[in-house]
């Protein structure tokens, strides 16, 4: 069940890096095909990254699951307060 987690984040971390992205250029809505392949190789690579760490200690484990979802809840909440302000 742990590795549906470790999926999960790794498909938060590549959504951190599309949505950074986005909200540096605001008026510029494509999105670069280097950036959607960053962002699978970053996914894949936090995906096993992920898997490494949950065997080395519970908090680590906590912590590299919580982190991605976290920060891309803020990196949304920019991004709305933004698109408000325009």
């Amino acid at each position: 069940m742990d590795y549906v987690f470790f999926a999960f984040s790794a498909i938060c971390v590549s959504m951190v890096l599309v949505m950074s992205s986005l909200i540096r250029k605001p008026g510029h809505r494509r999105i670069r095909l280097g950036v959607i392949l960053a962002s699978i190789i970053l996914g894949i690579g936090y995906y096993y990254f992920d898997v490494y760490v949950s065997n080395l200690s519970l908090l680590a484990y906590y912590f590299a699951n919580m982190m991605p979802q976290v920060v891309l809840l803020i990196l949304l909440a920019v991004a709305l307060s933004r698109s408000r302000k325009q």
